[in-house]
Formats: C-alpha cells, structure tokens, sequence
C-alpha cells in the first residue's frame, strides 16, 4: 500500500492509500478522486523515490485507475 493525495496548489484536499501492486485492482481509486481529478486537483502517490505525480483514467463506467505521468523528473 501507498499513501496517495490530491492537491489544489499546495493544499491537500484528499488523502487516502493505494495499492500499487500488480493485483486485478492494483492502483484503483474512488470516484471521489477521480473528480477532484477531473476539477484540476493534482494526483500523487509516495513511493520509494517520494511524491510522484500520477494522471486518472477511466476504463469503464465506474472504474478509475492511476497511470503514471511519462517525463516527469
């Protein structure tokens, strides 16, 4: 498990954890994420190498998921 949070700026609107594994729903996240998401909120999770952004997807009507955000250092 991961901590992941969601940002307006600085300030943290949502915080919550995220599994990370290669599991069936390995990096899911709620609806509720997923709006803040889709309201301009900035989606991170802590790893190993600290706080990285991540993007949201929707696969189906009521399935959101993490991917991570290519060229960021």
């Amino acid at each position: 498990m991961n901590d992941l949070r969601v940002l307006d700026g600085d300030e943290v609107l949502y915080e919550s954890t995220i599994s990370t594994g290669s599991a069936r729903d390995a990096r899911k996240v709620s609806k509720t994420v997923a709006a803040l998401y889709a309201l301009g909120g900035r989606v991170e999770v802590r790893t190993s190498r600290g706080w990285e952004p991540r993007r949201v997807i929707q696969t189906s009507r009521w399935r959101y998921y993490t991917r991570t955000v290519r060229g960021v250092l």
